[in-house]
């Protein structure tokens, strides 16, 4: 449980590389008072960027194809793998049945968006004035830094899978890159790279309520003495796509956590006045994380 490896999910550099997350005060003075990371619906931050999540156009390229003599040969000498061909030897048939698989894939890419709740992080040894301005209030922003190491203390002792790692960049119209469909957990980490300059590294926690319906089951065991023993359970079914894409989305999930292991450090923003930091400083004390704040040192005067 808590903070778990995955094979999607390429981890930081090393386990104390500086993760920073930049904020306004009113995320911030949230964070604090639920002692709560934030974690935003996929489907929902689709709104910003309608590409979150989904397919880049070589994983369409199949729908161009009408007969075998269409196909490439990599993908051809895969057809030949599927057990369809070995029990008809009909590469047509194959054929059929990859392309069904890919538009199912396609659908689910966009349905499942709403089972996926993450939370961004830019993956920087140093500040970022960029991240700044984007992500707060240049005069009054706040910004923590992490790690993965600090994740794995601070999500110890909650009961969910959160998974993490850095996003990759690529050209989503280009023809030679594809994203591989048997995981599902591969295309939220993707995006265009117009958005390379965030450096994101991004936490995931994925909601299987959301992509499974349940249904109460019980197990009929026998002892060495033929007792019978009844235990109760559940069974897990998956839901179709259509009957995913009907439910509204959720806005968030909550991850409940000790700030004082999350946070190494608190930064107020270059140009934040001293009566900023102050009421900064003061918040932090006043819910007790344990961590010191510091004023960014981005805008200090030069030396002359």
């Amino acid at each position: 449980m808590a903070f778990k490896r995955h094979s999607s999910f390429t981890p930081a550099p090393n386990e104390d590389s500086k993760l920073w997350r930049y904020m306004s005060l009113p995320k911030f003075l949230s964070l604090i008072q639920q002692n709560s990371l934030f974690m935003g619906n996929l489907e929902r931050m689709a709104h910003d960027d309608k590409f979150e999540g989904i397919l880049p156009s070589a994983n369409f390229v199949h729908r161009k194809w009408m007969s075998v003599n269409d196909v490439p040969l990599p993908i051809l000498n895969k057809l030949k793998m599927n057990v369809i061909y070995y029990e008809t030897g009909n590469l047509q048939a194959c054929l059929e049945n990859y392309k069904e698989v890919q538009e199912l894939r396609i659908k689910q890419a966009f349905a499942h968006r709403r089972s996926y709740f993450v939370n961004c992080w830019h993956l920087n040894e140093y500040e970022s004035l960029a991240m700044w301005d984007i992500y707060s209030k240049k005069d009054e922003g706040i910004a923590i830094v992490s790690s993965e190491s600090n994740f794995i203390d601070a999500f110890s002792s909650i009961h969910n899978n959160i998974f993490g790692g850095i996003i990759d960049y690529a050209d989503y119209e280009s023809p030679d890159f594809t994203i591989d469909v048997d995981n599902g957990f591969n295309s939220i980490m993707c995006k265009r790279a117009s958005y390379d300059y965030e450096r994101e590294y991004r936490l995931v926690f994925w909601d299987k309520e959301v992509t499974h319906k349940y249904i109460p089951m019980q197990t009929v065991e026998f002892d060495s003495n033929g007792k019978r023993n009844i235990s109760h359970g559940r069974a897990s079914i998956g839901r179709c796509e259509e009957d995913i894409e009907n439910t509204e989305p959720k806005l968030s999930f909550n991850v409940k956590c000790d700030l004082s292991r999350l946070i190494n450090e608190i930064y107020v923003s270059p140009s934040a006045p001293s009566w900023f930091f102050d009421i900064v400083d003061n918040l932090v004390k006043k819910y007790e994380v344990n961590v010191s704040v510091k004023q960014s040192i981005l805008s200090k005067d030069t030396l002359r």
